[in-house]
């Protein structure tokens, strides 16, 4: 039964940009199930290259290679990776396994990659260490056990995903006689069981013990020798999905990559929490101090403000429609008022810029006196201090209030405080009663100015910015809130600045960290490529190494960060009764994410580079 079928294989290598060397010749084999097969030759004669490509770890050649009639050139990316978990075990002569792993987790690997259950990977890898003799050494590590036992552990990796060929090049070359025909006995029982096992070889000894040997000879198959008949074949089982690694697995591999260079590790982790603490801190502090101006200024004036139209028209329903859209308003009083109205006392008179209805949900503050009765006025600071330089002895006063060709005579009531900077800062303040008389304004005349009290200082300075852009006037209270928060801002803006340079050394720190980590594990890569992981495995454990670290960084970020809040606000609450730093898990959740996206976008390039590797090239670094 033909299971590779090699036509017209032609393989050179580049040694310059434009010189390449031939390395394969036109080779063309039929190869089958059940057959023990030597691949005999000198060094640099093809005989590696040729296994590579059979195992589909190259595919840079000229010609055909089939599986079950099926041109490997045809395969996708992926079906080239499930060709290699499914139907290609390798062998090597320096046995390629992962130091840092188990033997039995290193056995395992083939299966991890291909998506394989836990307890299914488990007991396959037992039964197959315990096939080669080792199922009581399935803790130790590689560098416990000597070289052929070493090659044991190959064979059982080599057949977990039970393969219907065996790619063994050079399994021999670097034992001793008693363990390299240990490891021959293996490989005899398993094509007798029905497999292709193909071997790579110098020994004419071990060519000798096989049912066919293939010689080649600078890129050119000189003999085909069939020695014996071998067993027919067995029906191979289904019972292992080709699959992509799971994320668990990936997972657990790279935690367990990073504990390799804990060290390393943490110090880039440490680093990069520092800029995590410092943007949370700015923004908890930020939040914190906003809160305590809130507090502050709640119930002042530095929340409310005076909006009318820019023609002094009255507001329509439409404005009341507007104005009600706006976010963070907490309520607006409607008002009536005029302008150019003038007040004469016996010694001085001057022009009123506003007369106002006065409104009992909304009253200036006083200085001296008492709100106005009908028949009174109530005066503002400014227009005091220009009527007499003794203004507190106004009060009590009679004074004519002039409108357009009207007039009346009020008594000065009282003196509020008008703290507004405007040029237009001469007011006064009238009952309904007195204000119709004079304007001659029907009774049900709508208002043409309203007073709009904030919610809450944050949305003072956009609440004057979205009546501006509907087309009115605003007039605030009192200001001094908007510089504070401006102040704010200022500052957390400049903070933010810094702990943003910080977050981007931290980024180069990680990519320079994991593209180490690619240099170090280059071989590691290669294995792992060359048991079936695709691209995309690689990928993911790379991008999955950088989001540990960064949330590693963000949670030693978030934790420095609450000591620091909390130790700040119990020495305010000592001295301003207020807590100023912000405990809102908005910002620490803010903060592991940013760490996590910058983590895993510093190493995007990195694992990009991981899987471009060449898997052949890969697997001779040292």
């Amino acid at each position: 039964m033909t299971l590779l079928k090699i036509s017209d294989l032609y393989k050179s290598y580049f040694i310059t940009a434009d010189v390449q060397q031939p390395v394969l010749k036109g080779i063309n084999l039929e190869l089958n199930a059940g057959e023990l097969v030597a691949l005999v030759g000198e060094s640099g004669c093809g005989k590696s290259t040729l296994i590579n490509i059979l195992g589909g770890m190259d595919r840079d050649y000229y010609g055909s290679v089939s599986m079950r009639n099926r041109s490997l050139n045809d395969f996708t990316e992926s079906e080239t990776d499930d060709y290699r978990k499914r139907e290609v075990g390798l062998i090597f002569q320096n046995y390629n396994l992962i130091p840092d792993m188990t033997i039995k987790e290193n056995v395992e690997i083939a299966m991890t990659v291909a998506g394989a259950d836990a307890h299914l990977r488990s007991q396959r890898a037992m039964e197959l260490l315990k096939l080669v003799g080792l199922d009581q050494s399935s803790d130790k590590m590689p560098d416990q056990l000597s070289g052929g036992q070493r090659q044991r552990v190959a064979i059982a990796r080599a057949l977990i995903n039970n393969p219907t060929v065996l790619l063994a090049d050079e399994p021999t070359g670097a034992l001793d006689r008693a363990s390299a025909d240990a490891v021959m006995t293996i490989l005899t029982k398993i094509a007798e069981k029905g497999k292709l096992v193909i071997i790579v070889t110098h020994s004419e000894r071990i060519a000798a013990a096989c049912g066919r040997v293939i010689r080649m000879d600078d890129g050119v198959i000189v003999s085909d020798e069939r020695r014996r008949h071998d067993k027919p074949p067995s029906v191979k089982p289904r019972d292992l999905p080709a699959g992509h690694m799971r994320v668990r697995e990936i997972i657990r591999l790279s935690i367990r990559n990073l504990l390799q260079n804990r060290s390393r590790n943490i110090l880039v982790a440490a680093g990069m929490s520092i800029g995590i603490a410092a943007m949370v801190l700015i923004l908890a502090l930020g939040g914190g101090l906003t809160g305590y101006v809130n507090d502050v200024y709640t119930g002042t004036d530095s929340l409310e403000m005076e909006v009318s139209k820019s023609d002094n028209d009255f507001f329509l329903w439409a404005d009341y429609s507007r104005i009600d859209s706006i976010e963070g308003i907490e309520s607006y009083i409607k008002e009536l008022y005029v302008a150019g109205a003038g007040i004469k006392t016996y010694d001085a008179s001057q022009s009123i810029n506003y007369l106002y209805e006065l409104n009992e949900g909304y009253l200036p503050s006083l200085m001296f006196g008492t709100y106005p009765l009908e028949g009174q006025v109530l005066i503002g600071q400014a227009l005091a201090e220009e009527l007499s330089d003794d203004y507190s002895s106004l009060i009590g006063q009679t004074a004519t209030v002039s409108y357009d060709d009207n007039s009346i005579s009020l008594v000065v009531s009282g003196i509020y405080e008008d703290t507004s900077d405007s040029s237009n800062r001469y007011k006064a303040f009238i009952v309904r009663s007195d204000f119709l008389s004079l304007t001659g304004l029907a009774e049900n005349s709508a208002a043409n100015i309203l007073y709009l009290t904030a919610e809450n200082a944050e949305n003072v300075s956009a609440i004057i910015n979205d009546l501006t852009a509907f087309g009115y006037s605003v007039e605030q209270q009192d200001s001094v809130i908007n510089t504070i928060l401006e102040y704010i801002d200022l500052g957390t803006g400049v903070l933010t600045a810094v702990g943003g340079i910080s977050m981007l050394i931290s980024a180069i720190m990680i990519f320079t960290v994991l593209y180490i980590s690619v240099v170090e594990r280059t071989k590691v890569i290669g294995i792992l490529r060359a048991v079936g992981a695709g691209k995309k495995d690689v990928r993911a454990m790379f991008l999955s190494e950088a989001g540990i670290l960064g949330l590693t960084a963000g949670l030693m970020g978030a934790t420095v960060c609450l000591v620091i809040s909390v130790i700040a606000n119990i020495v305010c609450l000592s001295v301003l009764s207020h807590a100023v730093v912000s405990y809102n898990p908005l910002y620490y959740l803010a903060g592991l994410a940013l760490s996590v996206v910058i983590s895993m976008v510093s190493g995007v390039a990195p694992a990009i580079r991981a899987t471009e590797l060449d898997p052949v090239e890969a697997l001779r670094c040292d």
